[in-house]
């Protein structure tokens, strides 16, 4: 008489005593487990600064960047102000390069939302920049508008800079 293997399988003759984990393969793994977080979680607190200074000047590279594009989509001055507190986005309807009742408020911005970063220096003359509809720059005195805006890590992960040229590039570095 001839069997099939899977009959020797489903009578029990190919198993074994041993499925499944000891109590003590789980312990291991639990212990490895615990030793490779302990390692990697200062590891990762040490990178955190860096990461927050980062996101601080994307932020600002992107809406420097959305204040360009509003300029050009509406067809007004867009305004970036920059203060030690944060900075403020606005559609300058009546073209005064100042903020008031008449114009529109796109975003503001407060450092306080990125931990442990503040700016450091702002060179832009009046601390702001607009875009103007074709998307150059202007200052407030009707001059080019191009400078750099300082983001410092209280942390002491470094600085970056956002520089905003005449022609209205923006570049992170």
């Amino acid at each position: 008489m001839i069997r099939k293997m899977s009959d020797n399988w489903s009578r029990g003759l190919f198993r074994t005593q041993d499925a499944g984990f000891s109590l003590i393969e789980a312990m291991i793994v639990v212990v490895m487990i615990a030793i490779m977080a302990a390692w990697g979680f200062p590891q990762v607190m040490k990178i955190m600064p860096r990461y927050r200074l980062k996101e601080a000047a994307r932020s600002v590279y992107q809406n420097v960047q959305l204040a360009k594009m509003t300029a050009v989509k509406e067809g007004s001055p867009c305004v970036v102000v920059f203060s030690s507190t944060g900075y403020t986005l606005f559609l300058d309807l009546n073209q005064d390069f100042v903020m008031d009742a008449s114009d529109k408020v796109i975003k503001q911005v407060n450092w306080s939302e990125f931990k442990d970063v503040a700016m450091s220096s702002c060179n832009l003359p009046g601390s702001m920049i607009a875009f103007t509809p074709d998307g150059r720059t202007m200052n407030n005195t009707g001059g080019l508008g191009m400078g750099t805006i300082v983001l410092q890590s209280n942390a002491g992960a470094g600085s970056l800079s956002i520089v905003i040229s005449s022609a209205g590039n923006v570049k992170v570095g």
